[in-house]
């Protein structure tokens, strides 16, 4: 009886696809668990190796080789998640690393994952109010694309809170805050990774991605939300900067590949 991945071999060879249209249509597991989750089948298979090859470590080493060149510098992560980027800045010489999401079980994930980590906090908190002084870190940090997915829409209504959000990093940050954000270019394999983690995308438009999810309230009703991801061109981010009341001479642009931009918008 073949393996796992003596099929997806075989489906590959004769279906004649890529490996990422592969992991779009088997549904591999949650991005986590493929990054740093428990070795399978399905970590090691082969479309999963090429999507961690071309689109997470190039991200990833443009953030740890920026990291370095400020050895010892504090640094908040705005949407730390499960700490994918908070590892990296802590194992690149930061002297303190707080981290700061919107969901209670990314907090949960964060403590004890940095539990033995004296220099990391994690806090419960909403990115358009965060509870921290001004000027009380030397970088903010909103990686992985977090910014273009704070852009949500119900029936009737839509809203971005992304200016809101610049601004308030802006706040906290003593020198600069940093962003990954995905390039236009990155629309395949933006929808692979929401359909890996189980979105249903109903269109994509004008760059932006529109995704509906499932909830269920704790009195087991099921109801749907929309939620949009937006992926940038420099003209894109610029107005976001520019919303936010930052000048255009303060903000680096600089592609990391043909999937993510890296911005650097300096305080001065």
């Amino acid at each position: 009886m073949k393996t796992f991945r003596e099929k997806a071999a075989l489906w590959i060879h004769h279906s004649k696809v890529s490996g990422m249209k592969l992991a779009a249509r088997m549904g591999f597991k949650k991005y986590r668990e493929m990054v740093d989750g428990p070795a399978t089948d399905m970590t090691n298979d082969r479309a999963t190796k090429r999507f961690i090859k071309h689109y997470i470590q190039p991200e990833d080493t443009a953030v740890r080789k920026w990291v370095e060149l400020g050895n010892g510098k504090t640094y908040l992560d705005v949407g730390a998640g499960s700490g994918r980027f908070s590892k990296i800045v802590l194992e690149s010489g930061a002297s303190r690393v707080a981290a700061v999401d919107i969901n209670p079980k990314c907090i949960e994930v964060l403590n004890l994952r940095f539990k033995e980590e004296s220099r990391f906090e994690a806090k419960l908190a909403d990115a358009t109010l965060l509870p921290y002084d001004n000027n009380s870190f030397d970088r903010v940090l909103c990686l992985g694309n977090t910014l273009g997915n704070m852009f949500y829409a119900w029936p009737g209504v839509e809203n971005s809170f992304q200016a809101e959000v610049l601004r308030e990093m802006m706040r906290v940050a003593k020198e600069c805050v940093v962003l990954t954000l995905q390039r236009k270019s990155a629309l395949r394999i933006a929808l692979q990774y929401y359909r890996m983690n189980g979105y249903d995308v109903y269109s994509y438009e004008n760059g932006i991605a529109r995704l509906r999810e499932k909830h269920v309230t704790p009195h087991g009703s099921v109801y749907t939300s929309e939620s949009r991801s937006q992926k940038f061109d420099p003209e894109d981010i610029l107005k976001i900067v520019e919303k936010a009341g930052i000048s255009q001479k303060c903000v680096d642009i600089s592609p990391i590949n043909k999937y993510n931009w890296f911005v650097v918008i300096r305080k001065s």
